[in-house]
């Protein structure tokens, strides 16, 4: 059990934000819709992508971006923990 803890604390701080996506735009008004994607590596010599998304016609793009990378972290910690 502390192995798996020691080793999902350690990949947490070895991922990379690989891809942001953005700009959807629309005629006068600018919608962002962001997806940030985190690189884990897998233990066997290659690596998972773990997205999270964010966006809508109310938010700003920084906003988007912050909050997508937020959620991509949060699913990375969830994958860890659930293994």
């Amino acid at each position: 059990m502390l192995k798996g803890l020691f080793l999902g604390v350690v990949t947490l701080f070895t991922f990379n934000s690989t891809d942001t996506k953005a700009e959807l735009i629309l005629q006068d008004a600018t919608v962002c819709r962001v997806t940030c994607t985190i690189s884990v590596p897998d233990g066997f010599g290659g690596s998972l992508g773990i997205s999270g998304t964010a966006g809508n016609f109310f938010t700003s793009c920084e906003s988007a971006r912050e909050k997508a990378c937020k959620r991509a972290a949060q699913n990375v910690f969830d994958v860890l923990m659930d293994m």
